[in-house]
């Protein structure tokens, strides 16, 4: 579950380099320089995700009920060195969603990664697209 803000926000400037930095070592294809200039403009709708605590600080930018797919995955580390994964949706050529998610038994609650710490799945994993 997820909170609807009362007043959308734009997006902050931390959140936007986690964006961009998924989206330039995890995304299946480059992303197009539109796609990248778009990051600074988007607007957050919903905050949280993972029950009703809103224990996760996902993202949401969309405006209706539809995701898109999985642009780009990555890994990166929270303040306390635990794993998350972190997945950018989109469709077509706008971003609808930051997802963070717990990785390899991440506990509760899951929080905005160490930026430097985002990199690229090891090559042992293997991505699944989880299309919606």
């Amino acid at each position: 579950m997820s909170w609807r803000l009362y007043r959308p926000r734009r997006i902050g400037t931390y959140e936007a380099r986690i964006v961009r930095r998924v989206l330039q070592i995890g995304a299946e294809f480059p992303p197009s320089p539109a796609l990248l200039a778009s990051i600074e403009n988007l607007v957050v709708r919903d905050e949280g995700e993972g029950g009703v605590c809103c224990h996760y600080d996902s993202l949401d930018f969309n405006t209706t009920n539809e995701r898109g797919r999985i642009i780009a995955s990555a890994i990166g580390s929270m303040a306390n060195d635990a794993p998350i994964e972190l997945f950018v949706w989109a469709r077509g050529e706008t971003i609808t969603a930051l997802e963070l998610e717990p990785y390899n038994g991440t506990r509760l609650p899951i929080r905005m990664p160490i930026l430097e710490s985002i990199s690229r799945y090891p090559e042992d994993e293997v991505f699944e697209d989880d299309e919606e």
